[in-house]
């Protein structure tokens, strides 16, 4: 484990909070542990933590993990198999980690884990905790790409461990439906900067966003709808959500604008 120095360090050559800091280094070992461990095979890293810890390193923060299940697997070999994931990051970083199986949230498609952890900060155990998502079935429309993790802290930035991960065009047509079924400014952040991507092919994004959407039982077609609908919402909640996650927040009115031309252009209105 890095020392509270170096944590401190990081947040203030960032301008972040010591806890964000922290946080994002103990979901760095949750996930390259996870990449050394049997349950790698079973798993889809998906989400803004892997736009974050495979695509763009300075990227912004995230709290939470989120997989996708690509093969069947009992709820009790999953929770066991991860906390045996974690055993062994207590023996080898000297973390301390609970999972509380009561906790657990258990849903229709998905289980969702509550970790707690003592990090470098040496918070009490139950102060803090990172919220872990398994989405157990998903129309996945894109191919699986495995990629390299990147995590800059001093005592794992040389690993050399890679997980199976959502395509960028993946993650944009999930973050497109979420627009649609929930009210997250990251959301809208992380539609907006991969719109800015040069790389993907928007008419394909079109069309899986279609597809994606007709999986999830959503309209696509009210997608304009709704964001104007949340724009108050998402309004009082851009700075107060994004701050400590961003260095350099876009105007929200340059985002919406962004997305708005982008999904006119290609049909996505």
């Amino acid at each position: 484990m890095i020392s509270q120095r170096e944590v401190s360090q990081i947040a203030f050559r960032q301008h972040k909070l010591d806890r964000v800091i922290e946080k994002d280094y103990v979901i760095s070992w949750i996930i390259l542990g996870l990449a050394n461990s049997s349950l790698k095979k079973s798993l889809a890293f998906k989400g803004g933590t892997a736009l974050k810890k495979v695509y763009f390193p300075n990227y912004r923060y995230s709290e939470d993990i989120d997989f996708t299940l690509l093969e069947y697997m009992e709820e009790k070999a999953l929770i066991e198999e991860f906390k045996a994931v974690l055993r062994k990051l207590e023996k080898s970083q000297a973390f301390l980690f609970n999972l509380r199986e009561e906790r657990i949230e258990k849903h229709i498609n998905s289980l969702i884990f509550f970790v707690e952890f003592v990090g470098p900060l040496q918070a009490t155990l139950g102060g803090r905790s990172i919220k872990v998502d398994f989405t157990l079935i998903e129309k996945l429309v894109f191919p699986i790409e495995e990629r390299m993790i990147k995590a800059p802290y001093s005592d794992c930035k040389n690993l050399k461990r890679k997980l199976k991960t959502y395509s960028l065009e993946e993650v944009l047509i999930e973050k497109l439906c979420a627009l649609i079924s929930r009210t997250e400014p990251r959301d809208l952040y992380d539609v907006h900067h991969l719109f800015n991507l040069e790389s993907l092919d928007h008419n394909e994004v079109a069309e899986g966003f279609r597809a994606k959407a007709e999986s999830k039982k959503i309209d696509p077609r009210r997608l304009s709808h709704i964001l104007k609908r949340k724009e108050a919402t998402i309004a009082k909640l851009w700075e107060i959500r994004l701050a400590q996650q961003v260095d350099e927040l876009p105007h929200l009115d340059a985002v919406t604008r962004k997305i708005n031309k982008c999904l006119r252009q290609h049909g996505m209105a």
